[in-house]
C-alpha cells in the first residue's frame, strides 16, 4: 500500500470539500500513526493516568 500524505490550510473551503470527497470514495484510509498506536496499547494494558478533572490533570502533569 502506498502512502499519500496532504498538507492543506483547514479554513479552505475547497480543501474541505475535496476531503470530504475522498473521504465519501472510501478509497483510501486513515490509519494511525505509530505515537497514537503506542498511546492505545498503554491505555488497553491498563496503564496510563486518570485525573478526576482538568484541575487535576493540571496538578499531575506540572506538579
Amino acid at each position: 500500500m502506498a502512502t499519500i500524505t496532504l498538507s492543506y490550510n483547514p479554513r479552505s473551503a475547497v480543501a474541505i470539500s475535496m476531503l470530504a470527497a475522498i473521504r465519501a470514495s472510501q478509497a483510501f484510509t486513515e490509519e494511525p500513526n505509530s505515537t497514537t498506536i503506542a498511546a492505545i496499547r498503554e491505555l488497553e494494558a491498563g496503564r496510563g493516568t486518570r485525573a478526576k478533572n482538568s484541575s487535576d490533570l493540571f496538578k499531575q502533569i506540572l506538579g
